[in-house]
């Protein structure tokens, strides 16, 4: 079951982002407060989960890896607290495109090397 949850979440982001401009990044901006929080069951991060209308950190993702339409995950380079992190989105909770790109409130990502932030 959760197999197909995430599948189907990474489905709805690749269908989201995909309508972006060829062979460019996309950005992702990330809303909320509250730190990381690990979750050592699912082995994920939860970055920013509490509601915010502040900039938390920054999703970096390749438009080529996108167009081709992972159903597994969907690899990217988090900007949290000014270091960058190679990270596999497993949730964008309430993902808009904006005028100057995209954002959404809070990620949930696997990054063994966030858990201790």
């Amino acid at each position: 079951m959760k197999t197909l949850i995430l599948k189907i979440t990474v489905f709805a982001i690749v269908m989201i982002l995909g309508t972006s401009a060829a062979f460019a990044d996309i950005h992702v901006i990330i809303y909320g407060k509250g730190g990381a929080t690990y979750n050592p069951s699912g082995g994920t991060v939860k970055i920013c989960p509490e509601a915010s209308q502040d900039k938390c950190a920054e999703l970096i993702l390749d438009d080529i890896t996108i167009k081709k339409g992972s159903m597994g995950s969907l690899p990217g380079t988090l900007i949290y607290k000014g270091r960058s992190y190679s990270v596999e989105v497993v949730e964008m909770p309430n993902l808009q495109k904006t005028t100057k790109g995209y954002a959404c409130q809070g990620i949930v990502v696997k990054a063994p090397e966030l858990k201790d932030q």
